[in-house]
């Protein structure tokens, strides 16, 4: 979702030349599964960090941000409106962990009717100043690979999550897979989105998740599953 202010080229030129030149110095190391863990956690934390700080130099604002939400080619998994609705006619809770900015997940959200009381949003989050310019991240920067140690004790979600036995997890990068850590639980069913274009990753997918849904498709099979148990 951020990479629409790139690809919409919101912050000018500049802006977007250094954003494309950071993406292709930092994702071939986010998705090599042979560089050790620590120091891809390390080169995640340069990367967003330093986009932050190119986005604040360059004048990103809720403004640039409501107009990209408003005016975004983003198009959201076809029938994940099914999966929210289900989930929130039963009273199941959603926890949204991100690496994106949750100023962007709230606005889709609510541009698509989807702000349902279920949902929890545990993402970067943006520090305005008083005119609404953005300075940075509030806290500590989540990235692909460190969403397993934010502490969701920490967060008023736990509360509403405290006697869940049994977790989905969906996730679209093998990281995703420690998002649970922290939950106790005895059921866990995990499932991939594998989105590349290239099967390059696919067999390593299949080995950590225990369902894949590749070519990008659709929420079909994780609303059929959750019809099913719910049944």
């Amino acid at each position: 979702m951020i990479a629409q202010i790139r690809h919409l080229g919101y912050l000018g030129e500049e802006y977007t030349k250094k954003a494309y030149a950071l993406y292709d110095q930092y994702n071939p190391i986010e998705i090599d599964p042979t560089i050790p863990q620590e120091i891809k956690n390390e080169k995640m934390v340069e990367w967003w960090t330093t986009h932050i700080k190119i986005q604040a130099e360059y004048g990103l604002s809720k403004q640039v941000l409501d107009d990209v939400v408003q005016n975004s080619t983003f198009k959201l998994r076809d029938k994940i409106k099914d999966f929210f609705e289900i989930l929130n006619k039963n009273k199941i809770p959603i926890l949204l962990f991100s690496a994106g900015a949750g100023y962007f997940i709230r606005g889709y959200l609510k541009k698509n009717n989807l702000e349902y009381n279920n949902i929890s949003i545990i993402s970067n989050e943006y520090d305005f100043n008083v005119d609404g310019k953005v300075l940075g991240y509030k806290s500590k920067v989540i990235h692909t690979f460190n969403k397993g140690e934010i502490a969701v004790k920490d967060d008023p979600v736990y509360s509403k999550i405290l006697h869940k036995e049994n977790i989905i997890l969906l996730g679209d990068s093998l990281g995703d897979l420690d998002m649970s850590k922290g939950l106790e639980h005895k059921v866990k069913i995990t499932i991939g989105f594998y989105n590349e274009k290239d099967e390059k990753h696919l067999e390593l997918y299949k080995d950590k998740f225990d369902i894949v849904i590749t070519g990008d498709g659709p929420m079909d099979y994780v609303n059929e599953l959750l019809k099913n148990i719910l049944e």
